[in-house]
């Protein structure tokens, strides 16, 4: 029987700011035993191998809409294909996310 490594696949808006402390500690941990692979929309700081920025395009009118209550559709064709993309090389185990809402 091959033992395979388990793959984990952690999402978050931001990565390495003063607020996501704790996830990136606990993807550093993890990454020392398995494989892990942390998508984010932006990075800060030091970018460590298994991080990848996929960025979101922002679209200012939608996001004013949005907070006056006229609008709430975000869905981007291109970063949702990207995103599938990454999900079917990658294949993750498990899928941990934050901060995504």
């Amino acid at each position: 029987m091959i033992a395979t490594i388990m793959r984990i696949l952690y999402f978050s808006r931001d990565y390495g700011s003063y607020t996501t402390t704790f996830i990136r500690n606990q993807v550093e941990y993890f990454a020392a035993k398995y494989e892990c692979l942390y998508l984010c929309q932006n990075h800060f700081g030091e970018r460590p191998r298994f991080v990848k920025v996929v960025p979101y395009r922002s679209r200012f009118i939608r996001r004013l809409l949005w907070r006056l209550g006229s609008a709430a559709d975000f869905y981007d064709k291109e970063y949702s294909s990207a995103i599938s993309a990454i999900l079917e090389e990658f294949k993750p185990d498990i899928i941990h996310c934050h901060f995504v809402a």
